[in-house]
């Protein structure tokens, strides 16, 4: 007589051959699955370092940003590597399937990032006006570019003026659109003094502008001036606090010949009348 068939399979189950097949076959069949997906890791990692050399010359325009992609791209890549071994096959499918979504993400963002910033780049010349250049104007900054001792005469009402010296530096700046001065050394015999300066053509005015700042005053003063070519002389104002922190509007006149300037300084004497209070003469050092 026949066994039913719920008898044969429990003997079947009981049957030590019947199991090491069994297992032998379970084994097989788990290393070619975990062979699948190790050949689906490939594949996803070869997609995705495609994409990441498609997006490398937009990644040289955006270092900081590529850096974190490639960051989170190598972490995602290891935490695949350590789920296959570890988690069942549907969660690995999930978890690949994840992080290949928000890798085309972060490549998508980073492209159209780059994309824009071509079109800004390449409509904005048309947009921006012409970048100033020097132009005539600017030509007196190179002569007095350089190295100047310095003669200071400081007079007073009544007595004799007292005589001190200096050095003055001058560089041509922003592009040789200004003069930037750097002054040390003595106003008065044992009393030192530091000045700094900068000047510039102003186009809308057709003068010269410049500020200055210094030891022996309270704040900033601004001025302007005109150049005559034909006598090299520039005229022109400056107005600031004096070291009592009163506004004083002083006359400046600066006389070139050949390797020196005379900067020549006047304001209000004690009768209210126009006087001289400054005269520095520059000979060129170096």
């Amino acid at each position: 007589m026949q066994q039913p068939i719920e008898e044969r399979a429990t003997e079947r189950e009981r049957d030590p051959h019947v199991e090491q097949a069994l297992a032998v076959v379970l084994e097989q069949a788990d290393q070619a699955g975990r062979q699948d997906h190790a050949e689906e890791l490939r594949a996803r990692q070869a997609q995705l370092g495609e994409a990441r050399r498609r997006v490398q010359p937009v990644a040289e325009q955006n270092r900081s940003m590529m850096n974190r992609m490639a960051k989170a791209w190598f972490d995602a890549n290891a935490g695949l590597e350590r789920v296959l071994e570890l988690q069942p096959k549907e969660d690995v499918l999930n978890l690949r399937k994840t992080a290949a979504i928000l890798a085309t993400g972060v490549v998508v963002v980073i492209l159209a990032g780059g994309q824009a910033r071509a079109r800004a780049g390449a409509a904005a010349p048309q947009d921006m006006p012409p970048m100033p250049k020097p132009g005539p104007e600017h030509a007196i900054f190179k002569e007095d570019a350089g190295t100047w001792d310095a003669v200071v005469e400081s007079f007073m009402p009544g007595a004799p003026p007292m005589t001190s010296k200096g050095r003055e530096t001058n560089t041509v700046g922003c592009g040789g659109l200004c003069l930037i001065t750097d002054f040390k050394g003595e106003m008065m015999p044992g009393m030192s003094f530091e000045g700094h300066g900068i000047s510039t053509w102003d186009p809308a005015k057709k003068k010269y502008v410049g500020s200055w700042t210094d030891s022996m005053s309270q704040g900033l003063m601004s001025g302007e001036s005109t150049w005559d070519p034909a006598t090299r002389t520039a005229t022109g104002w400056m107005e600031g606090p004096d070291m009592t922190g009163k506004m004083t509007k002083m006359r400046s006149v600066v006389e070139y010949k050949g390797g020196s300037r005379v900067f020549t300084m006047y304001g209000p004497g004690p009768d209210g009348k126009e006087a001289m209070t400054m005269r520095i003469t520059y000979t060129r050092s170096k």
